[in-house]
């Protein structure tokens, strides 16, 4: 039984992966002609929220044996590895449109 959960749990980290990929496809393609919005945005929302998740399980994996640990203060670090993810998202989100821009701008006018 222990390993038919493991497995599950393996699976399920793979499908919530790929299920991110997927929602994110569009942009890693450059394809803006077919580009959906719902799912473009869906997609960033989860890929903060996971990576924001995965930084603060390695993070709080090193101080687990250390020191004891409060609910309110993990609560409170969660939000915060997932603020910094969605602020470094954010940037490179607004980077790439600053330059896709600044090539259309340069085709267009040139």
């Amino acid at each position: 039984m222990k390993k038919k959960n493991k497995s599950f749990t393996y699976l399920f980290e793979i499908g919530k992966w790929a299920i991110l990929v997927w929602l994110l496809w569009p942009l890693l393609t450059l394809q803006a002609a077919k580009m959906s919005l719902w799912r473009v945005v869906l997609g960033v929302l989860l890929a903060v929220i996971y990576f924001g998740k995965l930084f603060y399980d390695i993070v709080l994996d090193n101080f687990k044996q250390k020191k004891e640990r409060y609910s309110v203060v993990d609560l409170l670090m969660l939000v915060a590895f997932i603020a910094v993810v969605a602020l470094l998202i954010g940037g490179a989100v607004l980077l790439i449109g600053l330059y896709v821009m600044k090539q259309v701008q340069e085709g267009s006018g040139g």
